[in-house]
């Protein structure tokens, strides 16, 4: 009986502590990922929204039978676009970071399907 006395115990201490350390104990920030599936000639989700001045992981997963990529057309206004490899087969992803400080709706497409359109939205 006294081994039971023992192990509720030592359960009843390590979910407390466990807990109290989690809410204490400020972490890092949660990645900001954002995930695009490429499908024959469209974006899913075809809108992102984003707030301005923090930085995106984005992540283009290309589920189509083609060769897709992905570039926000930003040069105007903030200095560069963003995208991912020139090439991503199909089957295959690219990872790119986003850091946008200007609000606005910035265009993304693919350069192999001109009418493969979405756009992200950078907000306050």
């Amino acid at each position: 009986m006294a081994w039971w006395v023992t192990i509720a115990l030592v359960a009843v201490v390590a979910a407390g502590c466990g807990g109290r350390g989690a809410q204490d104990t400020p972490g890092p920030p949660a990645a900001n990922t954002i995930t695009i599936i490429g499908k024959d000639n469209l974006y899913e989700p075809a809108t992102i929204e984003i707030k301005a001045g923090q930085t995106y992981e984005f992540v283009l997963k290309n589920v189509g039978t083609g060769v897709h990529n992905a570039i926000i057309k930003s040069k105007a206004a903030v200095g560069e676009d963003f995208q991912t490899d020139i090439v991503v087969d199909a089957g295959q992803e690219s990872k790119f970071k986003v850091k946008i400080d200007k609000v606005g709706t910035y265009v993304m497409d693919c350069t192999y399907h001109p009418e493969m359109k979405g756009q992200v939205k950078v907000v306050q």
